[in-house]
């Protein structure tokens, strides 16, 4: 059986996947600057200007990730280990259990459309 590389995750108390070609680092939470006109997040990683995404209820990490090209921080995930795992439809077998692969696409298209959400505006 073929094996994948990543970092297993926690979000929301449930067990994910990332492989490896997307995750790229592992990083302690540096200080978070708020855009002022969004709701977006971004942060100082290696010396890049990276956008945060939320996945969750704040850790004390972020997961840098490389995704169509573009370098994002995703928070709110609780890494618990990175290695190699039995390729499962979808994701990865950890001690014989079925872990699906996080869904990304799903994550940044809701921050997308929470970012495009008309903002009230002062009369």
């Amino acid at each position: 059986m073929a094996r994948r590389a990543g970092l297993l995750v926690r979000r929301a108390g449930e067990r994910h996947f990332i492989p490896a070609d997307v995750a790229r680092h592992l990083v302690p939470l540096p200080r978070l600057s708020r855009v002022p006109w969004d709701h977006a997040q971004m942060a100082l990683v290696r010396g890049e200007v990276v956008a945060v995404v939320a996945l969750g209820e704040p850790s004390n990490e972020l997961v840098i990730c490389e995704i169509r090209g573009q370098t994002v921080a995703l928070s709110g995930l609780r890494a618990e280990r990175a290695g190699f795992w039995p390729a499962a439809s979808q994701g990865v077998l950890v001690d014989d259990q079925r872990v699906p692969e996080l869904d990304l696409a799903s994550a940044l298209a809701q921050f997308q459309t929470q970012r495009t959400e008309p903002k009230d505006s002062a009369p």
